[in-house]
């Protein structure tokens, strides 16, 4: 019996350029990852939506993803490259707009008490971060979670990706999603196994 190897995986460095080219500390790196795998999934989602899209297909072939200290910079491989761009770049402008309104909240454990941006947190408890700021702090997930998520009008989205943590499991997960969605009936609710140390979750808003 042969033994089976992911032939991106096995060229990468080789033959194939690395999907993701930046560098981040240890720290940084598990969240980072788990942004470029949210930016990917929005491009495809957006692109491939009936209802933008209408009877094309964007043909992508695969998306790369470069980050410096101030940019990220995304690459759509495509064989249909206007499918993508559109008019005079209308397509491509309409997606760029979308996604930066993809906000991203962090679910964390506070190491010291602290008060800031109008919260105050004790130490040990859960906090929560939209886009690194501090914006909630409670005694459970849910609380913490619930309460960034109604600071964002999360009623107004489509869709929120649960990407949990070392610590969490599947079931658990599921039962959190299932939790928040009694709370917030509009947006579709996804889980990922993201595996991030520190972060029992890291949700992402579209």
């Amino acid at each position: 019996m042969g033994q089976k190897v992911r032939p991106t995986g096995f060229r990468t460095g080789i033959m194939t350029d690395w999907q993701s080219a930046w560098f981040a500390n240890k720290q940084d790196f598990a969240e980072l990852l788990l942004e470029d795998h949210s930016i990917r999934k929005f491009i495809y989602s957006y692109l491939t939506r009936t209802k933008e899209r209408k009877e094309q297909r964007p043909g992508i072939a695969k998306i790369r993803i470069e980050r410096t200290r101030e940019r990220v910079t995304v690459f759509v491989f495509s064989s249909r490259i206007g499918a993508i761009i559109g008019k005079k770049g209308e397509k491509i402008d309409k997606m760029t707009k979308a996604l930066k309104n993809v906000t991203t909240c962090e679910i964390t454990t506070a190491t010291r008490s602290v008060s800031l941006e109008g919260v105050h947190a004790v130490e040990g408890q859960y906090i929560g971060l939209i886009d690194d700021k501090l914006s909630a702090a409670g005694e459970s997930v849910v609380s913490v979670a619930e309460a960034m998520l109604r600071k964002i009008e999360a009623d107004k989205r489509d869709l929120i990706t649960l990407y949990y943590g070392d610590v969490v499991t599947e079931v658990d997960a599921q039962a959190f999603a299932d939790t928040l969605s009694a709370q917030f009936t509009k947006p579709e609710f996804q889980i990922v196994d993201g595996g991030q140390p520190l972060y029992p979750y890291i949700i992402s808003v579209e």
